[in-house]
């Protein structure tokens, strides 16, 4: 059983509030991604209205920006699976984070 299930939407809409900030995950500050960069992410990701020349470009910013939230996860004791809805026909956004969260002896 998981201990998070998120389809996450609306990507451009993310923004810095107490406590939460971007990126979420050391590896992708480490390399250099700024909060600007991030909110830019987040709006490519939006583009994903089928038929939209921007369609296969919203989509790879999806996977970032979840690969992101993914990481993020994994560094607070989390195993995490990013997969896909399916059929994939059925919301623009249809990405899916699974995570559980690991107990200290790492079952």
């Amino acid at each position: 059983s998981a201990d998070i299930v998120s389809c996450p939407c609306c990507y451009g809409a993310v923004q810095t509030v107490d406590g939460v900030s971007y990126p979420r995950s050391s590896l992708f500050a480490e390399k250099g991604c700024t909060e600007a960069d991030y909110l830019t992410m987040g709006h490519t990701a939006d583009q994903t209205e089928k038929h939209s020349t921007k369609c296969g470009q919203g989509e790879l910013f999806m996977d970032i920006v979840d690969t992101d939230r993914c990481l993020h996860l994994q560094e607070h004791g989390y195993h995490v699976q990013l997969d896909k809805i399916s059929p994939l026909t059925c919301s623009p956004k249809h990405n899916l984070i699974v995570a559980k969260y690991l107990a200290a002896n790492g079952k």
